[in-house]
Formats: C-alpha cells, structure tokens, sequence
C-alpha cells in the first residue's frame, strides 16, 4: 500500500467535498418530483417532451450520486487512487 504524502491531504479533502455534493446534487435530481427541472431550471414540463426531460434527469441524479459515492470512497479508503481521480477530473485518462 503506497503512503499518503503530506500534500496529498488537501487533494483527499477536496475530492471528499466534490463527492459530498455530488451526492447531495444527484439525490436532488433523482428525488425531486420534477428532477428539478421546472423548480430550479425553470424549464416547462407541460410539453409532450416534458416527460423525457424529468426521466433523462433522474437518470443523470442517478449517475452524479454513483459518482459521487465512488469519490468518496476513494478519498476514505483508497488513498493512493486520489491523483488519479482528480486526473479523471482535470482531463481524460489516455
């Protein structure tokens, strides 16, 4: 198991943070009746289409909550991946 260095401690703090609101945005998403939709976007939802807009919402709250949950599990369990989320977020893997 490779060390956590010093200057890794911010980068495990910040990624923690991002998968707290990653969670919280997603449950948001996949909870709300309108999937926020029409209560924060103010997108109207009385269309044919209005339907396809919640589901297709729901589903990317479903998506930022596994997100979420796997980056706080890499900043709670496996520290020595915490570079290479944050790699993940900066820019594609190649």
């Amino acid at each position: 198991m490779l060390q956590v260095k010093k200057n890794h401690k911010f980068a495990i703090v910040i990624l923690l943070i991002i998968g707290l609101i990653n969670v919280a945005r997603g449950l948001f998403h996949y909870l709300a009746p309108d999937s926020g939709s029409h209560s924060v976007a103010g997108m109207d939802i009385a269309s044919a289409a209005g339907s396809n807009i919640v589901y297709l919402l729901a589903i990317i709250g479903s998506i930022q909550f596994v997100n979420g949950l796997l980056f706080i599990y890499v900043a709670l369990k496996q520290k020595q991946m915490v570079l290479v989320a944050f790699r993940g977020l900066v820019r594609p893997l190649r």
